[in-house]
């Protein structure tokens, strides 16, 4: 995945100071651009999902420490 990433970047940046250049040959670019955003929608997805658990995980802690602080406190 690294090389994709590498080759897209550098082919990106490439020969123009708009970052968009169209690739000599198909074999330059492994990536079309409808691959390129169904990545980014699953980046996205996965980004809102652990946002979630993390919301979650604080919540959990939260208790975590409220119920310990009441046993200590008692």
């Amino acid at each position: 995945m690294k090389k994709k990433v590498k080759k897209l970047a550098k082919w990106f940046y490439s020969n123009t100071d708009k970052g968009y250049t169209i690739p000599k040959d198909k074999s330059q670019i492994d990536c079309t651009h409808e691959n390129l955003y169904d990545m980014i929608e699953k980046l996205q997805h996965q980004l809102q999902i652990m946002e979630s658990q993390h919301m979650e995980l604080v919540v959990h802690v939260a208790r975590m420490e409220s119920q310990l602080d009441n046993q200590i406190n008692k």
